[in-house]
């Protein structure tokens, strides 16, 4: 290029950064104020652009195009990226730029004309976030970058809930804006660019199970009076909560679930009263005052399992009293010390409550509400509440979930459960010091039981046949560590869903029956040892099994050619093991129950099932 030629073109370029300059002028967005690299702000660009082009020691880039220059003036005295970040041929503003003025097949002709300023700065907005989270290198691409409407971006399909779901960007249909941000379990990587900080009506941002992200919690949120979602769920997050957090008074769900959050919740997190949902659990070292979530009178879902709750009032009627459209609560695993008071369990909306794993102790309430509709999931294993099971836990017609296991409930199995066979799918009550009794016949009549754990129960007699015959959907049957005697009834043939089956460590004698060969194909897990059974496990090993996991027996009396663990009379090691099955609903999944059944005397093998809560 001669100097006339290059004197001429660069006078182009100032004749079009004064006009853009002009035309621009009560045009720019009122997002946050971002500074150039030499802290003077982009009311400077022109200068700033013209040393751009002219600085033989600035960094190294391309010949910029027409189109480019004109874009990089805009969005510079819009203030929508810095110059720094623009004349950086690595960074994503600088690729997002450079995409839009030379490979961007849309109908964006005019690139440097204030009159597009919403429709280019959205675009190249969306844009950079593609190139800051890596985006060429998402498993799906969502339609980024296509040649049509950003607000196109996106897939539609299916989640898990039957519900159709749009993947990538959706826009409010009659303005055209961003309205969410649906990006989970596309391999995100790096951090969220401030630009985003621009999509003003943004509602929605989602991107859970996304690891690899690198900031604590996205800094563009910061000021966003319109956010009503956030899910950031299984991100590996660190550190902790900005103080700004409390500011964002629309939010009405926070979901930062299974992630590395530490520190104490700020002061101003009371400000969120919108609140509906909240999901912080599995952040083992964040810090939650209840009294924060006092005026939280929205909550429907409060779910803090594995935190360290710091408030002296944890469990009162004044804080449930509260939150009156409570619809779940899960505080398991959170070292509480108290007693379960009346007004949990009577709670109108209350479907989901899980408290398990914490220092609960003295008796249930004798009392319930005359009938509870609402009440569907009652986890309360591994504390220390004492007692009889009160018969009004009868009254508690829509339970489909009760988990009682690993307290020190006494008395009998009361009937009165009964009045939930039409209802109840899985029933724990493992490892209580009930009074010694049959396996109760009333049981008999929950034909719709799933899962049922009477291990270390004290149950004495023979397994009754009428569990094969009428328990017909069970998948998980554990009457381990009793007094069974008697043979295995051949009915439990008829239980063609089963996956867990534990006998081990009960008087049971006699032969596998052969009829059990009709379950080997279905079943995962299987325990014997501990009987007096003898001959040939063939029944349940003759055959191929894709599902079989681990099975168990006495290696003197069975001959058992598919069992991982054969236990002899001398060794007590393998004698003396105690499995126990922990299931641990995961709410943020949408009731995904997790079974782990293991050893609980420190035994080191384990395996994991899953399933879902019916």
């Amino acid at each position: 290029m001669d100097n006339t030629t290059s004197m001429r073109w660069k006078a182009m370029v100032l004749v079009l950064v004064i006009g853009a300059v002009v035309a621009a002028i009560g045009f720019v967005s009122n997002g946050p104020t971002m500074a150039n690299s030499t802290g003077t702000t982009t009311s400077n660009g022109i200068r700033l652009l013209q040393n751009m082009i002219d600085d033989p020691k600035g960094p190294h880039i391309k010949q910029p195009s027409t189109r480019f220059q004109g874009l990089v003036e805009l969005l510079v005295t819009a203030e929508i990226s810095t110059l720094q970040d623009l004349q950086d041929p690595n960074s994503p503003q600088y690729q997002a730029a450079d995409w839009m003025a030379n490979e961007d097949e849309s109908e964006l002709e005019d690139l440097s004309h204030s009159d597009n300023l919403p429709a280019i700065t959205q675009r190249y907005i969306l844009t950079v976030f593609y190139f800051a989270l890596r985006g060429p290198y998402w498993p799906n691409q969502l339609n980024f970058l296509q040649p049509v409407n950003e607000c196109e971006w996106n897939l539609v399909g299916f989640v898990d809930d039957g519900l159709i779901r749009t993947y990538g960007v959706t826009c409010f249909e009659d303005t055209g804006t961003v309205r969410r941000l649906y990006m989970p379990s596309n391999f995100l990587e790096g951090s969220f660019p401030m630009e985003l900080s621009y999509l003003t009506h943004l509602e929605d941002l989602f991107a859970f199970n996304s690891p690899r992200l690198t900031e604590p919690f996205p800094a563009f949120l910061q000021g966003h009076e319109n956010i009503e979602t956030i899910g950031l769920h299984y991100c590996d997050l660190n550190g902790t909560l900005p103080e700004w957090v409390g500011d964002l008074t629309s939010l009405e769900s926070l979901i930062l679930s299974n992630n590395q959050l530490e520190g104490s919740l700020p002061e101003n997190f009371a400000n969120l009263t919108n609140l509906q949902q909240l999901y912080l659990d599995d952040n083992f070292l964040l810090e939650v005052n209840m009294t924060l979530l006092a005026n939280m009178t929205r909550l429907r879902h409060l779910v803090l399992e594995q935190t360290i709750l710091t408030s002296s009032s944890l469990l009162d009627d004044v804080l449930i009293g509260g939150w009156p459209r409570l619809e779940i609560l899960d505080l398991s695993e959170c070292n509480l010390t108290s007693t379960i008071p009346a007004s949990l369990l009577q709670h109108p909306t209350l479907r989901i409550l899980d408290l398990h794993d914490n220092q609960l102790y003295g008796t249930l309430p004798p009392r319930l509400a005359d009938t509870n509709t609402a009440l569907e999931l009652l986890a309360l294993n591994y504390n220390n509440l004492t007692g009889e099971i009160p018969t009004a836990f009868g009254q508690l017609v829509a339970l489909t979930h009760l988990d009682f296991s690993v307290n020190q409930f006494t008395g009998t199995i009361p009937d009165a459960l009964s009045e939930m066979s039409d209802s109840l799918n899985i029933l724990f009550l493992a490892s209580n010091p009930f009074q010694a009794a049959p396996i109760p016949s009333f049981l008999q009549d929950m034909t719709n039981l799933i899962e049922l754990s009477l291990k270390n129960t004290a149950r004495t007699g023979e397994i009754p046949s009428w569990i094969g015959d009428t328990l017909l959907l069970l998948t998980l049957l554990d009457l381990g560590e009793n007094e069974l005697g008697g043979f295995i009834p051949e009915s439990l043939s008829g239980l063609t869903s089963l996956q867990v089956l534990m006998l081990n460590h009960n008087q049971l004698s006699g032969t596998i029956p052969s009829l059990l060969s009709s379950i080997q194909y279905s079943l995962e897990f299987l325990l014997m040892e501990g009987n007096n059974l003898k001959g040939d496990a063939g029944p349940v090993c003759d055959g191929f099994s894709a599902t079989r996991e681990f099975y168990s027996a006495d290696c003197d009396e069975i001959d058992c050619s598919c069992c991982d663990v054969c236990c002899v009379d001398s060794d007590s090691d393998c004698n003396d093991r105690n499995w126990l099955i922990d299931a641990d609903p995961i709410w943020e999944l949408g009731f995904e129950r997790i079974w782990q059944p293991g050893l609980s005397n420190g035994g080191s093998y384990i395996v994991n099932f899953s399933g879902e809560i019916p």
